[in-house]
């Protein structure tokens, strides 16, 4: 142990001493609570003792780290997940990938397939995508009808149920997504080759004759006059050309030039139509969580390091009609799914949600509009969850959701294709309702695990942004109380999008600004602490309401200590508790208790202490619906198709 102790120190890679003390520390350091073994656990623990040092795994990580072993910014919480940053995988999946590209199978859908080349597709993504898994089309039939497609990749063309590429899709149930980029549920040479809409694409829209027809599954509905599903017209297997790839930012202009003088007008009647939807939607009780999020972005060559060179960019579904008109779309093709499958018996993974207690729309009409109802909104949400059968989905006001428009980056997506695909060859179905259950629930205990490795991942870079900006002032926006008793507010730095929690000794109400500042971070933990230099701006209007209200007493509209322990003590005493997370705000059975708490979000919240923003389920994007065990926030329109690639959970964290 000596030896392995003194090679650590002055490295001798040829040392077999060096090598095993090396791997007892990279064990210790790596591996998840109680996952490392007890012989290794204890050796690592000697080395360390030898060496004068804390006896601990975060101590055994800058020991590798500072011998060369391991990069500057390591992601350990992915390490200690069980993955690595390596896209490629193990030798015996990249030679069935290998093995598929040298000699394609024939085509189990070749008699249904249609051929829709003639078709103007277009494909909407963030600029860094390469996995293109959608793209959108619109035509008119021979009554005059507009018709509205979605395109969706088809990895089921590809492979078949239970085998190798299958297998190791639904052990991985997702693609991870981190600031450096993303780690695909399916090798890059499939997920970003035929399993991808990537043919020969054109934003310029020339010589589109001659753009290589990829495999899609596609589906075309109509729209009734108020915007709900008319028809559906067809659920098919088709060749289609990816004829205009677009970015957001590229689509954003174009639609914002409106018709007539924009380039595309296909992209311009499809955007109405997600209006239309939308317009529905929200008439029939659709909840929509309006949270910025913050996208974080490094170089992979920059993990080793000392200034890696690192942005984080405000991203927001409601200020791109681009995302929304795709969101919408996305979330149009998953009811066609569901009432397909409804109707004919299909077991499908359905996801619901039950209907969440929500405030009043006077109290919500109190609160300035945009984030600080989202936050109010989002600590009501119930948890989605995914049946073999059709149930409600709440926020969405939808009675029969498929999540069907991301089958390279989420497992659950597959499931449904292959299942529809055997319904529409008059198969028997390979995953009854039963495997759909079991695969679901399966998927949520290792999304738990991943979720917090992308969470923690995703708070490091935040704290090193903010370390390297550390002289800046941030604009922040008061959404509520996070625990008032603490005096501890939610805000989002309006500049970047990201959500946290800071310390406020003076009244305020929701929508409120400060100016903050960096006091203290620790990247390696992803802990960071903002304070507050000054008020830039009061709020008033929104308090000025409630007050008119039930008599709602000013002083819980601030930071009154007294009065809100009183109120505290007065829930307590109806058995409801509050910051503390034992109880959430819909929780409130008086419903001017609930005014009071809905204004000041003096509760806990319905997730963990350390919670996040929306799209961080989202993932988040959902990003952002990539989990199955999520808030509805992930569902609905801010990042139900998680288009967003890279957003990630935003950190809420006060030490």
């Amino acid at each position: 142990m000596l030896l392995a102790v003194h090679c650590l120190l002055w490295p001798s890679p040829s040392s077999a001493h060096y090598c095993r003390g090396c791997l007892y520390l990279q064990e210790f350091a790596q591996s998840a609570p109680g996952k490392c073994s007890a012989a290794s656990c204890t050796l690592a623990r000697e080395c360390l003792l030898l060496l004068k040092r804390r006896p601990e795994p975060d101590v055994a990580l800058m020991e590798l780290i500072n011998a060369g072993l391991l990069r500057l910014h390591e992601p350990v919480p992915l390490l200690r997940s069980g993955r690595t940053t390596d896209t490629e995988m193990e030798p015996h999946i990249e030679a069935a990938a290998q093995a598929l590209l040298s000699t394609p199978p024939s085509d189990p859908d070749a008699s249904l397939r249609q051929d829709l080349t003639h078709l103007r597709v277009f494909t909407v993504d963030d600029a860094s995508t390469t996995e293109i898994d959608d793209g959108l089309s619109v035509q008119e039939d021979e009554a005059g009808r507009q018709l509205l497609w979605v395109h969706v990749a088809d990895p089921t063309r590809w492979i078949t149920p239970g085998d190798v590429l299958d297998l190791e899709a639904r052990a991985r149930s997702r693609s991870l997504y981190f600031p450096w980029g993303s780690l695909p549920m399916f090798p890059t040479s499939l997920a970003e080759g035929p399993f991808s809409l990537n043919s020969s694409s054109s934003s310029q829209g020339s010589s589109s004759d001659n753009l290589q027809p990829c495999c899609a599954f596609s589906v075309c509905v109509s729209l009734a006059e108020d915007g709900s599903l008319g028809e559906l017209i067809t659920i098919t297997p088709s060749k289609i050309r990816d004829t205009y790839r677009l970015t957001y930012d590229e689509a954003d202009l174009d639609l914002s030039l409106g018709p007539g003088m924009c380039r595309y007008e296909d992209l311009q009647l499809i955007y109405e139509a997600a209006r239309l939807r939308r317009s529905w939607r929200v008439s029939h009780g659709c909840i929509d969580i309006d949270l910025p999020e913050g996208k974080l972005e490094v170089s992979v060559g920059d993990l080793d390091r000392k200034l890696p060179g690192i942005t984080c960019t405000k991203l927001s579904q409601w200020e791109s009609a681009a995302r929304l008109m795709v969101a919408e779309m996305m979330i149009l093709a998953g009811e066609a799914v569901g009432s397909l499958g409804a109707s004919a018996g299909l077991p499908l993974p359905y996801r619901g949600q039950e209907a969440p207690q929500l405030p009043s729309q006077k109290i919500l009409d109190a609160l300035p509009e945009g984030p600080c109802r989202g936050f109010a909104l989002r600590r009501c949400m119930t948890r989605s969850v995914i049946e073999g059968s059709p149930v409600r989905h709440a926020s969405l006001a939808l009675d029969a959701y498929v999540q069907f428009t991301s089958p390279i980056r989420r497992y659950s997506d597959i499931m449904a294709h292959f299942n529809i695909k055997a319904h529409l060859r008059g198969e028997p179905l390979p995953f009854p309702a039963t495997s759909i259950m079991s695969i679901s629930a399966a998927a949520v205990e290792s999304n738990r695990e991943l979720g917090r490795a992308e969470s923690d991942v995703a708070k490091y870079w935040a704290a090193e942004y903010l370390r390297q900006h550390s002289s800046s002032s941030w604009t922040g926006v008061v959404l509520g109380w996070f625990r008032a008793e603490a005096q501890l507010a939610a805000v989002t730095l309006d500049e970047l999008g990201l959500e946290t929690i800071v310390k406020v000794d003076f009244p305020v109400v929701p929508g409120d600004r400060l100016n903050l500042k960096l006091a203290d971070v620790d990247v390696r933990s992803g802990y960071y602490r903002l304070y507050v230099q000054d008020r830039l701006g009061t709020s008033a209007a929104p308090a000025d309401r409630l007050l008119k209200q039930d008599g709602v007493d000013e002083t819980l509209l601030a930071m009154d200590n007294e009065k809100t322990s009183q109120l505290k003590q007065q829930c307590a005493n109806e058995h409801v508790a509050t910051g503390d997370g034992a109880a959430s705000e819909r929780q409130m059975r008086n419903p001017v208790q609930w005014r009071h708490f809905a204004a000041t979000a003096n509760s806990a919240t319905n997730s963990s202490s350390g919670g996040s923003s929306v799209s961080a389920l989202a993932t988040v994007s959902d990003p952002e619906g990539l989990m199955c065990e999520s808030y509805s926030g992930v569902d609905s329109l801010s990042s139900a198709h998680a288009k967003t690639r890279h957003t990630v959970p935003m950190a809420m964290l006060a030490k």
